[in-house]
């Protein structure tokens, strides 16, 4: 399968790998140490890392977006937000009103004290 002379060779550096390890190892002034003593044992925490950066700044579309309402089935009662007004994810920025969504919740509640 290999030559002769590569199997030699290869075996030649892995000794000369192996040689050189253990002269670093057992050689006096080597910094690798020996001897490690622990003062104190410290247990591991398991904890979720999360790392935020908060900057000042505006954010803006790149293009507009509409939204249309088909006055038929509801409403937008009230906006609740301004044009540059600071929010934060989860804010209501305005309160839609369905006039068929109202009305089947109103025949549920009816049903539910008849049946009470």
């Amino acid at each position: 399968m290999f030559k002769p002379w590569v199997k030699y060779t290869l075996f030649g550096f892995a000794t000369l790998l192996f040689l050189v390890n253990i002269i670093i190892i057992v050689h006096k002034d080597s910094n690798i140490s020996r001897l490690q003593i622990i003062d104190q044992f410290v247990s591991a925490n398991v904890v979720d890392i999360v790392e935020s950066t908060e900057k000042p700044g505006v954010i803006s579309t790149s293009s507009e977006e509409f939204i249309y309402v088909n006055e038929s089935l509801g409403s937008i009662d009230s906006i609740f937000v301004e044009v540059g007004q600071e929010i934060q994810a989860g804010d209501a920025l305005f309160n839609y009103t369905n006039l068929q969504i109202d009305s089947a919740k109103n025949e549920l509640e009816l049903k539910i004290e008849q049946v009470t």
